[in-house]
């Protein structure tokens, strides 16, 4: 062999044995995550609570992002155009697998555009009435409801817009879909007011409501009774096949990120959640603890677009 091909082959051969100084000690700088709704809500409050634990073990500040915006669509596609670095993620949330299916300019694919890595957190919705309301049970609301076609108002918002829908068509009754902006905030404050009777939201978000006696829960979205929430009926025991959107979040990357990046933060985040500070933290916000593999992630998603393509389906809805 002549002696440059020789010399050219050697260093190929330790290039290739060499671990990218980038990845040998990740994370060597700040990371980024983005929160793909407004400061102070359910997702908010998951991302930072996990992400403060992370940056512990990581020995490395995250920045906790806001980019809030066409029902996630804003901070999603954010993060999808960004580099597969290791330094930019996203909190997903039900909005990433409702978007195709409630908004046209909805600019990302759940699954093609991101690297799923862990689960966070999930919740349960619950419906949630004005005390003014006589109907104290979900059989009570359907029957009210039928009848009195269109005279209820119910405040809908991103996910919950399919939710409503849906009760509709199953429960054979006619309330009507108020949409609002901006998340659970200004529906409550609708709500609060009579100005609409009923709404979906997680649970989170109202109890603080429901235990001042501001608003009365009638139900829990879940198809079964909520661990959460075992003596609260779900709405499925009213309209049997039932199940309305959940709230959860988890990590994700975009497209692209390496293996042991993936790895390393999915054992890095289950490890966070095993803990009993981060455990207790999210029951007393209203959260179950998920985590789990990629994989396990990402089927999560994939069964969460199926049942919005078949809410959307069922409801005749489509994107906007």
């Amino acid at each position: 062999m002549r002696p440059w091909i020789k010399i050219l082959s050697t260093a190929w051969l330790g290039l290739m044995t060499v671990t990218p100084p980038a990845l040998a000690d990740y994370p060597d700088r700040p990371i980024r995550i983005v929160v793909p709704y407004g400061a102070g809500g359910g997702t908010d409050v998951v991302a930072r609570l996990v992400a403060a634990a992370l940056a512990k073990r990581l020995g490395q500040s995250i920045l906790v992002e806001n980019r809030p915006g066409a029902d996630s669509s804003i901070g999603s596609e954010f993060v999808a155009r960004s580099a597969p670095d290791g330094y930019t993620f996203l909190i997903g949330a039900s909005g990433l697998s409702s978007g195709p299916f409630l908004l046209k300019a909805f600019a990302v694919d759940p699954l093609k555009d991101f690297t799923h890595i862990v689960q966070f957190a999930e919740a349960p919705t619950v419906f949630v009435v004005n005390p003014l309301l006589p109907a104290k049970t979900m059989k009570e609301f359907v029957d009210l409801a039928k009848a009195n076609p269109g005279k209820y108002n119910v405040a809908v918002f991103g996910p919950y817009a399919s939710d409503h829908a849906v009760l509709n068509l199953m429960a054979g009754i006619n309330t009507v879909a108020v949409p609002f902006q901006g998340g659970s905030a200004p529906m409550l404050t609708a709500l609060l007011g009579n100005h609409v009777q009923a709404m979906f939201a997680a649970h989170v978000a109202v109890k603080g409501q429901i235990n001042a006696g501001q608003l009365r829960v009638l139900a829990t979205g879940s198809e079964r009774r909520h661990s959460l929430l075992p003596d609260i009926p779900s709405i499925s025991e009213a309209v049997p096949g039932y199940s309305a959107s959940g709230l959860w979040q988890g990590l994700s990357g975009p497209a692209g990120l390496p293996e042991n990046i993936v790895t390393k933060l999915n054992t890095e985040v289950n490890a966070v959640l095993k803990t009993e500070e981060v455990k207790l933290a999210l029951e007393r916000a209203g959260f179950a603890v998920a985590g789990g593999t990629p994989a396990a992630y990402r089927a999560w998603i994939v069964s969460d677009l199926e049942r919005f393509q078949k809410a959307a389906k069922a409801s005749g809805g489509g994107p906007k």
